[in-house]
């Protein structure tokens, strides 16, 4: 068995001395370290340690419709990355809420984890331009921004129903709420996709539809996305209220929550459930349209289901075999139904064009691999489609974390154990993992999964049961 060890890493309070005070005593910060184990001979590299990118200065506006809405509270999230719909990341370091206006600036307020990094802005609450000054906590707007370095001094955001509509949407299988977004590791690149797609659907500095970068060819339905945020408008654009009562958003909240489990208490988790259960309750829904459409053009009757799909009129490709886990990698066959059309691909995450790789026969994988391809014909190209051909593992797949820390050796009032605490990376969301107070300064995690990354944190624990301030913070990434 080989292991690497994680260098020790103090929490930053107090960086002279680690003590912390908690309550009735002190007890030094517990310098924790991790080492993690598999079954075999392998030498497993530390994780990297990402560059931060400083912030640009991002403005903006919250509309409700037309209407602006005041007092309405800004996040900048970052897509999570442990596991589709985990938790996000708040990026923002102070609270951030809009003005009379609905504008809002996020200047020097956050921090890119990487360039690369998914970004998506929120706005909840706020007043809609009621007559009383009254607010609406059923509001819940955002927008899809994309990779955090592609924000720039000149990015000007709108967050309105028709950014929402798009982000929800595009971003559906990846979401539970407005701050649970993420994806696996394994599809994070689809994940960036969803998030081209948001852009394609509406354009987040105007707050219209079709939005930018749509190909040629390709119809995006703008008349459609408009009439849902229409309809959500009804909702925003009031002094809210709950699923079962007679208001614009109970009635909708009702509507939206037929064909899942329990009723959403906000406007993003009404049109998610909309977009996951399209053929439910359309008429109905479309009923709500207000009178005078805040976003036009707009459907003149109800839609056969409230789907929201780019269309080309050139086939996408389709794969053979079809994608999934091999104990042996096959060569993949791309075919289209239109025989004059060319089909081009990428396996480097990159999205394919005519200035991709040419499909001349079946591509051969080495190794886990998501194969992306468009079909271009007459000049216009297919949706793109991707599929990942994952290469089932022969070692062994069962890892653990070995923790480890240094026993408070001054503390008054004496250490009688210790609490352990994991949480996904980059949330707050702590699970304590040991059932009892453990009096070791030593604690093995066996319910790791591979290519996910921990934090934990260790606290001391006196005879009455009082915790003391965490150790720092220790973050773990399982190969």
């Amino acid at each position: 068995m080989s292991t690497i060890w994680a260098p020790k890493s103090p929490i930053c309070h107090t960086p002279s001395s680690f003590w912390f005070e908690y309550a009735r005593f002190y007890v030094v910060a517990l310098a924790l370290t991790a080492a993690v184990s598999l079954l075999g001979c392998q030498t497993l590299q530390p994780a990297a340690t990402s560059n931060d990118s400083p912030s640009a200065p991002v403005s903006g506006f919250v509309h409700g419709g037309q209407q602006p809405i005041s007092g309405a509270t800004i996040q900048l999230y970052a897509a999570g990355s442990s596991g589709d719909g985990s938790a996000a990341t708040a990026l923002l370091t102070t609270s951030v809420t809009t003005n009379s206006s609905g504008s809002f600036n996020l200047t020097g307020l956050y921090t890119c984890p990487t360039a690369s990094t998914a970004v998506f802005l929120v706005a909840i609450g706020g007043s809609p331009g009621l007559p009383s000054g009254g607010t609406n906590p059923q509001i819940a707007m955002m927008t899809a921004l994309g990779p955090c370095g592609n924000l720039t001094s000149s990015t000007n955001v709108e967050v309105n129903e028709v950014t929402t509509v798009a982000a929800t949407y595009a971003l559906a299988p990846y979401m539970q709420s407005y701050a649970d977004v993420g994806s696996n590791p394994s599809d994070a690149q689809l994940m960036a996709s969803a998030f081209t797609m948001a852009a394609e659907l509406a354009n987040t500095g105007s707050g219209s539809s079709p939005g930018v970068g749509v190909p040629t060819g390709q119809v995006v339905p703008y008349q459609k996305l408009n009439t849902l945020a229409d309809i959500v408008s009804t909702c925003i654009n009031s002094s809210g209220g709950k699923a079962g009562d007679s208001s614009s958003c109970g009635v909708l909240f009702s509507l939206a929550s037929a064909a899942s489990s329990s009723a959403p208490t906000d406007t993003v988790g009404a049109i998610l459930d909309i977009a996951l259960h399209p053929t439910s309750n359309v008429v109905p829904i479309y009923n709500l349209n207000p009178p005078t459409d805040p976003f036009q053009p707009s459907l003149s009757t109800a839609p056969a289901d409230w789907t929201l799909s780019i269309t080309s009129s050139t086939p996408s490709p389709t794969f053979s075999p079809a994608p999934g886990t091999f104990a042996v990698l096959p060569s993949v066959i791309l075919s289209d139904t239109n025989p004059s059309a060319a089909i081009y691909y990428t396996t480097n995450g990159s999205v394919p064009t005519a200035s991709s790789t040419p499909y001349s026969g079946a591509v051969t994988l080495s190794a886990t691999t998501t194969v992306r391809a468009v079909a271009i014909a007459g000049g216009i190209s297919s949706l793109l489609v991707a599929g990942t051909y994952t290469l089932q593992s022969t070692e062994p797949s069962s890892y653990q974390v070995d923790l480890s820390w240094d026993a408070p050796t001054s503390s008054p009032d004496p250490v009688a154990a210790y609490n352990i605490y994991r949480s996904p990376s980059g949330s707050s969301s702590y699970v304590l993992l040991n059932s009892t107070v453990d009096a070791a300064t030593t604690y093995v995690d066996s319910t790791v999964q591979a290519g996910l990354t921990y934090d934990y944190i260790v606290e001391s624990v006196d005879a009455s049961g009082v915790e003391s301030s965490p150790s720092n913070m220790l973050g773990v990434t399982i190969p």
